[in-house]
C-alpha cells in the first residue's frame, strides 16, 4: 500500500490547523502518485507501480532460479505530477 500521499494529507490537515497556510506559507509534496493526491491536488512524485511490480516479480524468479542478473541496479523513472500544494520558492528579503 501506497502511504506517502496520505502522510502528506495528514501533514497539510496539520498545518492548517495551526493557522499555516498551504502553499503560501509551505509546500508539501507527496511520493506515491497515489489517487489521494489526485483528488485533493497534491503535489507529488509519481512511481510506476505496476512497472516495479514487473521489475520486483522478474528479478526475484532470476534469483529463485539462480540465474544471473541481468542488472545489479535498477533505476525507474518518476515523474512530478504538479498540484496545489506547492508554490515557487520566494526569496524573502525581511
Amino acid at each position: 500500500m501506497r502511504l506517502v500521499d496520505y502522510y502528506a494529507l495528514a501533514v497539510i490537515h496539520e498545518l492548517q490547523r495551526s493557522g499555516i497556510r498551504v502553499p503560501e506559507d509551505m509546500s508539501v509534496a507527496g511520493h506515491d502518485g497515489s489517487d489521494v493526491a489526485t483528488g485533493f491536488g497534491i503535489t507529488t512524485m509519481a512511481q510506476p507501480a505496476r512497472e516495479i511490480g514487473r521489475m520486483t516479480a522478474k528479478t526475484t524468479l532470476a534469483l529463485i532460479n539462480q540465474e544471473p542478473l541481468p542488472e545489479k541496479r535498477i533505476t525507474v523513472q518518476t515523474t512530478l505530477e504538479p498540484g496545489s500544494t506547492t508554490a515557487a520558492i520566494t526569496q524573502d528579503n525581511n
